[in-house]
């Protein structure tokens, strides 16, 4: 019995002396928040001063991080930079070369010592290229420090020092093929209007014509007619890259890609009766190209025939939000990344639409509008199993013993679909090709896959003539999107233009 009474004593004592440490301890914790309190109380300056310090380092880092990713090019190539203008006294601008080493813009030194940019292929290459003279845009514009800088050995700089010679500036491989580049400005022939060529697998661009042109060599004494209000062909724009058109049917590729995301389970059975003239509600009434009847169609014969109807039918039980959603993903709203300037496309797609505005944005009309370039990297997806890759135009730097100094690679730039989808999309426009409106651009030599397209724009019958396609279809080489403006029709003028460039780039040796 006493033993349990000393046990239950000693428990007793064991818990009341863990309440008082327990005391203690909160009271120890008391004091030290009443002491921090105090001395932040008494220190209330200094923690405000540090962390207006801390906010202003952060602040600074952030700006460094945006400087070097978004804006440094801009600065530092940009023609009011003092460091330019001390370079312009100091180094011979270096050279831009197509990608096989033909000399596309150059610095030439007269015997009174008087430096002249030359650009041997005159308006070929104009708009790619750009111009240095007056001012820089382009890729001597993008390039303006690369050109500017020289990479030569520190022996051979004390040697120009001694001569009292200008440095030799770094030239710059480009993607640029200029053999591939005259067969796109011979393609488009008398039509104003734009070529774009892409290596699909890395998104090099091959080709980018854009016409009208101007002579980079004789701008100041052209400049007052290119500039001056009478002239209305808009010859300094670059269409491959800035021009914006409704894509006509080119874009309905777009349209299925939707439809059949949306009703994955029933799309392959879908068929719809053309008679040459959809009609819709209250008098809307849209008619196939030409008025022509296609019969039955399903969603591939009906993409191989070009059919309005089937496209437009499709287009009005699209999701708006989703459809807006898919056309982003390819690009569309945003600008394309690239060394030289860009318009970004666009296409408006919300409940304030009407059933008509709606049927005519299905067939690539009515609130869309594309650029070349846009058109071109669409297809590139499609043509690489649903990866775009990103484009670009610069592939290597050297300094004046051709020593590579900087390389610029391939890299991934959106996924916008399935290896499947781009499979069933390749698909169409092989049939497109073989069976439908694009006849005029199969090849003896390759399959082509590809799409036309007739755009309406202005007076009432006039049309931007559209092609877009690729080959070899089973191993695409070469992606090629043309637009001929005021061209009539994408299946018998436009088909054949890229045709012909398609099997140059194919064929040669």
């Amino acid at each position: 019995m006493r033993n349990r009474e000393e046990k239950a004593n000693a428990r007793a004592l064991r818990r009341e002396e863990k309440l008082r440490e327990k005391n203690r301890r909160r009271q120890a914790k008391k004091r030290l928040r009443e002491k921090r309190r105090n001395f932040f109380r008494q220190n209330k300056e200094i923690y405000v001063i540090a962390g207006l310090v801390g906010l202003f380092f952060l602040s600074m880092i952030v700006y460094y991080a945006y400087y070097l990713i978004a804006v440094s090019d801009t600065v530092i190539n940009n023609s009011y930079n003092p460091r330019i203008a001390s370079l312009e006294n100091t180094v011979n601008r270096g050279s831009i070369l197509s990608s096989s080493g033909q000399i596309l813009a150059e610095t030439t030194v007269a015997q009174d010592g008087t430096r002249n940019r030359n650009y041997p292929f005159g308006e070929l290459f104009a708009h790619p290229v750009g111009y240095s003279t007056m001012k820089t845009t382009e890729l001597e514009r993008y390039l303006n420090f690369t050109l500017l800088s020289s990479h030569e050995s520190i022996a051979r700089k004390i040697y120009y020092d001694l001569t009292e010679r200008r440095y030799e500036g770094d030239s710059v491989y480009t993607t640029l093929d200029a053999g591939l580049q005259q067969a796109a400005w011979d393609a488009l022939g008398s039509y104003n209007g734009a070529v774009v060529a892409i290596e699909p697998s890395t998104g090099r661009i091959l080709a980018m014509v854009s016409k009208p042109g101007y002579n980079p060599n004789t701008l100041e004494e052209d400049w007052n007619s290119l500039i001056s209000e009478e002239n209305t062909s808009s010859n300094l724009m670059n269409r491959a890259s800035q021009g914006i058109y409704p894509p006509g049917s080119t874009f309905k590729l777009l349209t299925v890609l939707e439809y059949i995301r949306e009703n994955p389970d029933t799309w392959q059975d879908v068929t719809f009766s053309c008679d040459g003239a959809f009609e819709y509600g209250d008098g809307l009434v849209l008619h196939c190209h030409d008025g022509n009847a296609h019969g039955t169609v399903d969603i591939r014969s009906g993409i191989a025939l070009s059919c309005n109807g089937i496209h437009a039918w499709l287009g009005l039980s699209l999701d708006r939000e989703s459809f807006l959603e898919l056309c982003q993903s390819f690009g569309f709203q945003s600008t394309i990344p690239l060394e030289i300037g860009t318009t970004a496309s666009q296409i408006t797609l919300d409940d304030t639409l009407t059933d008509w505005a709606m049927m005519l944005t299905s067939i690539g009309q009515g609130t869309v509008v594309e650029t070349p370039l846009q058109n071109a990297l669409i297809t590139c997806a499609i043509a690489n199993g649903g990866v775009m890759m990103k484009p670009y135009l610069v592939e290597t730097v050297v300094n004046e013993q051709w020593e590579v100094v900087r390389e610029y690679h391939p890299q991934e730039y959106r996924t916008p679909l399935t290896k499947e989808e781009a499979d069933f999309l390749k698909d169409c426009m092989i049939a497109v090709v073989n069976e439908g409106s694009g006849g005029a651009s199969a090849s003896a030599y390759a399959q082509i896959a590809g799409k036309t397209g007739s755009a309406d724009y202005g007076s009432e019958g006039k049309r931007h003539a559209w092609y877009t396609g690729f080959a070899p279809a089973d191993d695409p080489q070469i992606v090629v999107s043309v637009i001929l403006e005021d061209g009539q029709s994408g299946g018998t003028y436009a088909a054949p233009a890229a045709r012909e460039i398609i099997e140059y780039y194919l064929l040669r040796e």
